[in-house]
C-alpha cells in the first residue's frame, strides 16, 4: 500500500499512474494478498514479513549458528580422523622403529581421541605404554616424571598419591616424589630407591617418606628389598633381605678422606 500510494504522488507526473485502471488493478492485487493471508495461504511477501518478526528471527538465527557450528565441528573432527588413520599410525610406527616411546605415546594419545576403536592403533598402544601406580606413606605426595636422558628439563606431573594405573610411555624415565615437610625423592626405573617393581613393563611404587632433615643432604636413602642374585656363583643364596642404607651422592675426596682418618675413623 505505502509503495501505490508513493507512486501515485510522483513529483513527475510522467512517474505517476498513467490511467486509474492501472493504480486499480495494484489496489485489486493488494486486496487478494490480504484476503490470502487472513485465510492462511502464504505468499513470499508475506513469508518475509513474518520472517522479520523478532520471535522468529532470534531463534532462527540461533538454529543457523548452531548448524554452522555443527558443520565446523564435523569438518573438523573428520579432518582430524583421517589425520590419525593416514599419519598418525605411520608416524607411531616409525617412532616405535626408532625406539622413541615418548614421541610415540604422546601421538598416539592424539591419535586414541579420533579413533579409539581402530584396531592397528589397539595393536600398537601395548607396545607404546605401560600403567604406572604409585603410593606413600603418608599420601598426597606430588609425583613427577621425565625422559630418562633429560636431566635438566622440566618435570611433568602425573598426580597426587595414591595414584592408580595411569598410563605413561613404554620407556625408561626419572621419577621425582615431594611432599611438604618430607625428603624429596629421586630415581629411576632401575633404582631400588624407589622400591619400584615392574621395569620397563607396569610400574608400582611404594615408598615411605622420610622427615624432613632426617637424612644428611649429601646422601641419598636406597630402599631394602628382597633380592634374587643373578650372578652365576650367587645364586646359590636363592632370595636375600637387603637391608636399607644410607649412600653418599658423590665419591669421597681426598681431603674428606683425610679428616676421617685423622678423626680416628677405622678406631
Amino acid at each position: 500500500m505505502q509503495r501505490i500510494i508513493n507512486r501515485a504522488l510522483k513529483k513527475k507526473l510522467d512517474s505517476r499512474y498513467q490511467e486509474t485502471g492501472e493504480m486499480l488493478k495494484e489496489l485489486i492485487h493488494y486486496r487478494d494478498m490480504l484476503r490470502r493471508e487472513e485465510a492462511g495461504v502464504f505468499t513470499l511477501r508475506s513469508l518475509l514479513q513474518r520472517i522479520r518478526q523478532p520471535k522468529i528471527v532470534i531463534p532462527a538465527v540461533i538454529i543457523i549458528l548452531a548448524l554452522c557450528s555443527l558443520a565446523v565441528w564435523y569438518f573438523n573432527r573428520s579432518t582430524k580422523i583421517r589425520w590419525a588413520k593416514e599419519q598418525g599410525l605411520q608416524e607411531i610406527a616409525r617412532l616405535l622403529e626408532e625406539d622413541n616411546f615418548t614421541d610415540a605415546f604422546r601421538i598416539a594419545r592424539q591419535a586414541e581421541k579420533y579413533i579409539p576403536k581402530d584396531p592397528k592403533l589397539i595393536e600398537l598402544l601395548p607396545r607404546i605404554e605401560r600403567t604406572f601406580s604409585a603410593e606413600t606413606t603418608p599420601p598426597g605426595a606430588e609425583v613427577y616424571i621425565r625422559d630418562y636422558k633429560t636431566t635438566e628439563g622440566e618435570w611433568e606431573f602425573l598426580g597426587n598419591t595414591p595414584i592408580e594405573n595411569n598410563r605413561i610411555p613404554r620407556a625408561f624415565k626419572r621419577w621425582k616424589i615431594s611432599k611438604e615437610g618430607f625428603e624429596t625423592v629421586e630415581g629411576t626405573d632401575n633404582i631400588d630407591m624407589l622400591a619400584i617393581s615392574g621395569g620397563v613393563s607396569d610400574i608400582k611404587i611404594s615408598l615411605k617418606l622420610d622427615k624432613k632433615g632426617s637424612i644428611p643432604s649429601e646422601m641419598v636413602k636406597i630402599v631394602g628389598i628382597n633380592y634374587t642374585p643373578t650372578i652365576s656363583d650367587l645364586s646359590h643364596l636363592g632370595a636375600v633381605q637387603l637391608e636399607t642404607y644410607l649412600l653418599d651422592k658423590y665419591e669421597v675426596t681426598n681431603k674428606q678422606f683425610k679428616v676421617f682418618l685423622d678423626s680416628g675413623g677405622y678406631r
